[in-house]
């Protein structure tokens, strides 16, 4: 049968020492974990989710296509937001700007040019997204292209 050590023998071993020394790397881990590089993706991923609830919390559910665009780029752009607000890279800005793109083309492209609530939505969180994309782009020295690179 195992002995199992009692809690004097763990702190003489130094067990209680080592655990209290990870969890204090642990929380200041969590703690940078946290600081967001560029403001701009929260600001996105409210927009995504602002998107999402758009077609129900400005009555154009009737036209399933602009609902339906709403609701999946929504969703798109929450998830790049979250990249890039965790793991910040140049390709998670590039498909933000790109989402954004798509929604300031989207009305005329699917057909629902027509239905004003959800072109001006589409058009105006489409411009927001972009410009705050390439904000992001241009102010980031690490997303910048190498100069070797460089015009």
């Amino acid at each position: 049968m195992v002995a199992m050590a009692t809690p004097l023998e763990f702190m003489e071993l130094g067990l209680i020492e080592t655990i209290q020394q990870v969890s204090a790397y642990c929380r200041q881990e969590v703690k940078s974990m946290r600081k967001i590089k560029h403001w701009q993706d929260a600001v996105n991923g409210v927009i995504g989710f602002a998107l999402v609830l758009s077609p129900m919390a400005l009555s154009y559910t009737d036209d399933s296509v602009a609902t339906t665009n709403a609701v999946v780029i929504g969703l798109a752009l929450v998830a790049a937001a979250l990249g890039a607000m965790l793991t910040p890279k140049a390709w998670e800005e590039w498909t933000e700007a790109i989402l954004g793109m798509w929604m300031v083309l989207s009305p005329w492209a699917l057909g629902f040019g027509t239905h004003m609530v959800a072109l001006y939505v589409a058009v105006a969180s489409g411009l927001l997204i972009v410009l705050l994309a390439l904000w992001t782009l241009a102010i980031d020295k690490e997303f910048s292209l190498p100069k070797s690179m460089q015009p």
